[in-house]
């Protein structure tokens, strides 16, 4: 349950920065639909600077949970208010983690930044994972990662 819990946890941080899947630069073209007349069918357009952006956003997420979830030390009740601190001060990431993860291209141009910033990524899920560790059966930890799980 230990490994599942981090596991969790690090799947979910990930998910913040965009999700799991890299077109190339550059603003996401418009589906066919759009030209159909739908246009809420178009996914968000969105540039160089707004993509970095919240890329960073979502690694400085990461990075603030790690910081709380270590600076816990295994006291469970610590963790999960770290957890759920860090989740109320940053709904904004969350939800555009949602939007990024619902469309395609940007789904696909996060995950190739992922994939470029794996050893920072890497080196904040051993830090949750070890600081969640110790704390994986309790009911409050359990409760404050489900908040980690974007809208």
């Amino acid at each position: 349950m230990r490994a599942r819990l981090a596991s969790i946890i690090l799947t979910v941080a990930v998910t913040a920065c965009g999700g799991k899947s890299h077109p190339p630069a550059g603003p996401t073209p418009p589906p066919g639909d759009v030209a159909a007349g739908d246009p809420a069918a178009a996914p968000p357009v969105v540039d160089d600077a707004e993509f970095e952006a919240h890329m960073q956003a979502g690694l400085a997420f990461i990075d603030e949970l790690a910081d709380g979830v270590e600076a816990a030390s295994g006291d469970c009740a610590k963790v999960a208010a770290a957890i759920e601190a860090t989740v109320a001060r940053h709904p904004d990431v969350l939800a555009s983690a949602a939007q990024y993860d619902r469309d395609p291209l940007l789904k696909a141009h996060s995950q190739a930044w992922l994939e470029h910033h794996q050893d920072e990524l890497s080196a904040a899920g051993e830090r949750i994972g070890a600081g969640v560790g110790p704390c994986t059966e309790d009911p409050a930890v359990q409760a404050a990662v489900q908040k980690l799980s974007t809208p």
